[in-house]
This record gives C-alpha cells, sequence and structure tokens, in this order.
C-alpha cells in the first residue's frame, strides 16, 4: 500500500503532548461530523471497557451540534481513556497521532474518512452487516480494514484486540493537505 510523506518520530511526540494523549498507546480515533448517526455514543461505550484503559485511547475530533458534544464532554469526564478534542484545525494533525480509525454509523461507511485513514498508515476498524457489499475493499480486509458488526459492543472489542495483535508501528505517515497533489496520489494508491 502506498503511503504518505514520513512523519518524525519527533513530531508524533509533540503532537500527542499538544493533544494531550499518551504516545505509548494505540489510538483509536472517531473523525467527523459528530450527530446521531455516526454513533459517538456506542464509541464512548466501547471507549467504557476497562479491559482497553492500559492498551488504547479513544479520540473524538469533529463538530456539531451542542446535544451531542455536551453528552460526549459528559462521558470523558468519567471514562478516563475518552478525549473530545473538539474541531482540529489541521485534520493532518489527527491522523498523524491515530493508529485505528473507526467508525460507528448504523451503516457500511466507505468514504474519504476512511481513505484518508489508509493513505495515513492508518487501520481502518468499519461496522458492517450480512447485506453490504464489501467487494471493493477485499483486498484490505485484515491487513489494512477491519469489519466488525453494526453496533456490536463484542464484535469491535474482539477486532481490536485483533488489530493489537498483528502489531504495527507508531504511525509515520501524515496525510498531505494539497488537495490536487492528494486527488493525484489517491489515484495512485487506487491503482497500484
Amino acid at each position: 500500500m502506498k503511503k504518505a510523506r514520513k512523519l518524525k518520530k519527533n513530531k508524533y511526540q509533540y503532537l500527542c503532548k499538544k493533544y494531550k494523549v499518551d504516545p505509548k498507546k494505540i489510538h483509536v480515533s472517531l473523525i467527523g461530523r459528530i450527530s446521531r448517526v455516526k454513533g459517538q455514543n456506542f464509541f464512548c461505550n466501547l471507549a467504557e471497557n476497562n479491559e482497553f484503559s492500559n492498551i488504547f485511547e479513544f479520540i473524538i475530533a469533529g463538530k456539531g451540534k451542542s446535544e451531542y458534544i455536551n453528552m460526549i464532554f459528559k462521558k470523558t469526564k468519567r471514562i478516563e481513556n475518552l478525549y473530545y478534542l473538539g474541531e482540529i484545525e489541521n485534520i493532518d494533525e489527527m491522523y498523524a497521532i491515530a493508529h485505528i480509525v473507526i467508525r460507528c454509523d448504523d451503516f457500511f461507511p466507505l468514504g474519504r474518512t476512511v481513505w484518508e485513514g489508509l493513505y495515513s498508515g492508518c487501520k481502518s476498524l468499519l461496522p458492517v452487516s450480512k447485506y453490504d457489499d464489501i467487494s471493493e475493499i477485499k483486498k484490505y480486509l485484515n491487513k489494512e480494514i477491519f469489519l466488525y458488526n453494526i453496533r456490536n459492543i463484542n464484535s469491535a472489542i474482539l477486532k481490536l484486540v485483533e488489530i493489537k495483535n498483528i502489531g504495527f508501528s507508531i504511525n509515520e505517515n501524515i496525510p498531505t493537505n494539497n488537495i490536487d497533489s492528494y486527488i493525484k496520489e489517491i489515484g495512485k494508491f487506487f491503482n497500484h
């Protein structure tokens, strides 16, 4: 898989410090618009699983309606490994510290967030039902993209453990923020 430009280790450390996350933990990130359908509540419930507190940190980055943001703020106060960063000015930085980009929608969401995460060197964890067509991503399954049953905590936990056990190094990649070169590079990525 073709990857983006290299992120120097000291830059990774700097970004972890900037966003107050532990550079030694695996960062599971939910990136994008905050709304009921995006599954932030499911994500918070996943973070609440006690067996994860020493391994994973769960990070939400995005903006949305205040009712959902308030709910997330309340949960971050009681769940020690859950962080809400708000809207990130430079979203490249979020991909730079993420190891796993997760989607928690109640449908199979194959879109820009997933591809930007893969391009940045992240693993992707996506919800799927038995009715979804996954032919477009088959070659990435269980290497770069992992699937769990829609809104099923136990299924998501099993996949997070599987990804952790596969192992990966600290994220070394960051997507380019130049849209023209990004489109060109993504085109190469799909055609390789």
